[in-house]
């Protein structure tokens, strides 16, 4: 059997990671509703399909009985907006590398996700 739970805390802390790397990311989220329609469109349609993969291994997960969550796509799109908002505060200077942070984040949401 996968190993989903390993996969998404990867997905999770990888993407948090991403995420702090780049200073794009603070531009793209607080300009977003000023870019073209066509890069707009683009962005959301990689946004649903991101979350989409990571529902989609949520629910055969709850289907194995190794996560429980009365609502999949409201969890992964809680997941999602927590993982995006460490563009706005993460210091690089500071004592935590973003790999760290990632870490700590995808615990955190991995925490609400997995059957004890």
């Amino acid at each position: 059997a996968p190993d989903r739970a390993a996969l998404l805390r990867h997905v999770f802390a990888a993407y948090a990671a991403h995420i702090a790397a780049q200073e794009t990311t603070a531009i793209m989220m607080r300009n977003y509703e000023e870019m073209s329609p066509p890069l707009r469109d683009e962005l959301a349609e990689r946004r649903r399909k991101r979350e989409g993969a990571v529902v989609e291994v949520l629910r055969a997960g709850i289907a194995a009985g190794e996560f429980s969550h009365p609502k999949p796509r409201i969890a992964v799109l809680a997941a999602f907006e927590m993982l995006h908002s460490v563009h706005g505060w993460f210091d690089p200077r500071g004592r935590m590398s973003r790999e760290e942070i990632g870490a700590i984040l995808a615990d955190q949401i991995m925490s609400g996700l997995v059957v004890r």
